[in-house]
């Protein structure tokens, strides 16, 4: 249930529920939009990204994660999926240290 594809200069992907899933399943949700930079503002190759997540209001567990833009989604994606599979919290992504090289 995880996919990501380019379509023209966009990047996009999902990985577990999208909301009208977990509205359809009768999931008491909440989501949250951001938007930022793929990487550091002041790289030059920096780009936007867009990414919604969706939680269970009472445990917090994932639900699912969207993401869209010019920038890198793979990798946001692929933690997403993990925290998924492991039936984790918006907390658990959070606590994850993962390595970064500009």
């Amino acid at each position: 249930n995880t996919v990501i594809v380019k379509l023209a200069e966009l990047n996009v992907g999902k990985t577990g529920l999208m909301e009208r899933e977990a509205k359809a399943l009768g999931y008491e949700y909440v989501t949250v939009i951001t938007a930022g930079h793929d990487k550091p503002h002041y790289m030059e190759d920096a780009k936007l990204i867009t990414i919604k997540l969706i939680a269970e209001v009472k445990t917090h567990r994932l639900l699912g994660m969207q993401a869209v833009g010019q920038g890198e989604i793979a990798k946001r994606i692929d933690v997403a999926a993990a925290v998924l599979t492991l039936g984790g919290t918006v907390e658990d992504i959070t606590d994850i240290d993962l390595s970064y090289a500009p």
